[in-house]
């Protein structure tokens, strides 16, 4: 059936009725990162700027481009959505979504959120799926022995097919064992190289008032540690949302919505971040924002490395 509807939507006239009859349905649309070049290994969280830019002229061409806060604000008041809509989110805080989106963001006039993992703006280190990717990127092995088999990293598609097993394998784990591991697989790999490294980087404090100076950039919470929620106790959920929206409070820009990580969330989850304080939070499913969704569950549209721009389109579609 998806394969259908993508079929079909290639055509210009099929991607116009269906916006059409959806136009008071709003793609959320969900980034990560933006490098200044194309990676020499793929990885779909990070876009080049050139195809950032692109979707965002599309994006500024096509649709009214709405704050988060106030898409938020109209599912919690059960108001209707404005026709022809659009939200841009940005997960897990890059220092890259300052230098390579942000400036064309403000150059379009384009609101967008970005959401902080707390625990790391004092460093600005790099989330640990990244300090991986950024090992594996300046790696002089050719093979790796993981999970009691030998890899072979030799060629670029090798290395994007052990890193996707590799994130699948850890990102479940409880967030000790998920580190221990990480540490490791980065030692076998070899610390990357610098260049890498400050490409994965994130947002520190004094660049999260500096990417919020132009008004149009708004901050919300991505938990502290980027733990699964629902993989924490009682205590270790309640700490994540408390430090983190505490962490971001008087922040300029903070909008008062969480991330949660990897989308997990439950009744459990929900419930604490409303305790919390927070007025509402995304997930990571995959359909356009209506009126009368969950402002608990605003589903998104993930985009991808690598889109053409007509299968942009598509995505934008809800397909």
């Amino acid at each position: 059936m998806a394969l259908l509807a993508h079929t079909i939507l290639k055509s210009l006239f099929a991607r116009r009725v269906v916006r059409q009859m959806s136009k008071h349905r709003v793609p959320v649309i969900m980034y990560h990162g933006v490098t200044p070049s194309p990676l020499p290994v793929y990885n779909w969280c990070h876009m080049p700027a050139a195809e950032f830019r692109a979707q965002a002229e599309w994006l500024k061409a096509n649709c009214r481009v709405l704050p988060l806060g106030e898409v938020v604000s109209r599912l919690g008041a059960h108001r209707p959505m404005p026709e022809s809509a659009a939200c841009i989110t940005f997960d897990d805080g890059f220092r890259s979504v300052a230098r390579h989106a942000a400036p064309i963001l403000e150059e379009l006039g384009l609101p967008f959120t970005v959401f902080i993992v707390t625990g790391l703006r004092e460093t600005g280190a790099a989330p640990w799926p990244e300090r991986i990717f950024a090992a594996l990127l300046g790696s002089a092995q050719e093979t790796v022995w993981w999970n009691d088999r030998t890899w072979s990293i030799r060629s670029p598609e090798e290395r994007k097919a052990f890193y996707a097993a590799t994130i699948a394998g850890l990102v479940r784990l409880p967030s000790a064992k998920r580190q221990e591991k990480a540490d490791r697989l980065v030692q076998l790999l070899g610390e990357a190289p610098s260049e890498w490294t400050a490409m994965f980087s994130t947002l520190t404090q004094p660049e999260l008032a500096a990417i919020t100076a132009s008004g149009l950039c708004s901050l919300g919470a991505h938990s502290n540690t980027h733990a699964i929620l629902t993989l924490c106790t009682d205590e270790e959920l309640r700490r994540e949302l408390e430090v983190s929206r505490r962490t971001l409070a008087g922040t300029r820009g903070y909008c008062d919505i969480l991330a949660y990580p990897n989308g997990d969330h439950n009744a459990a989850v929900t419930a604490a971040a409303r305790e919390t304080g927070f007025r509402g939070a995304v997930t990571v499913e995959h359909r356009l924002c209506r009126a009368g969704d969950d402002p608990f569950a605003v589903p998104r549209v993930g985009i991808a490395s690598g889109l053409p721009t007509d299968a942009f389109e598509i995505k934008i579609l809800g397909y």
